[in-house]
């Protein structure tokens, strides 16, 4: 069985460009366009995997991963942030997010990171 990877991104281009990776590299793939529409996927759909943008209309990036860390849905949570500063980073591993990535990023990189957290909740990438 394929990945299920979310991805929560309010830039179209890049959600439709990273998603369209993915899927090309073997993933079932969900988007939404800010964090509301984040959120309801993250509880309507079995994920097993998210990225998530830190700065994201309606609901921020942070309060979507407190969020999906409330109503206990523990798959990993990666952040895609442009933040430069350690303490801001350090604020979205601290409300639950498992890893981030730096904007600009190459896309094999988001999908090396993807895999890695995959193997080790017990998930298998792409067949």
């Amino acid at each position: 069985m394929n990945m299920r990877v979310l991805i929560v991104e309010d830039c179209y281009e890049i959600r439709e460009n990273l998603a369209g990776f993915l899927r090309k590299k073997g993933y079932v793939v969900d988007t939404a366009a800010d964090g509301l529409m984040g959120l309801h996927r993250a509880c309507d759909f079995q994920i097993d995997l998210a990225v998530i943008d830190c700065g994201l209309p309606s609901v921020s990036g942070i309060d979507l991963i407190k969020k999906i860390r409330h109503l206990m849905l523990d798959y990993p949570i990666i952040v895609m942030t442009s933040y430069e500063r350690w303490e801001e980073r350090a604020e979205f591993l601290e409300a639950g997010a498992d890893d981030y990535i730096e904007k600009p990023f190459n896309p094999n990189d988001l999908r090396e990171k993807i895999d890695a957290l995959g193997r080790r909740v017990g998930m298998m990438g792409p067949a």
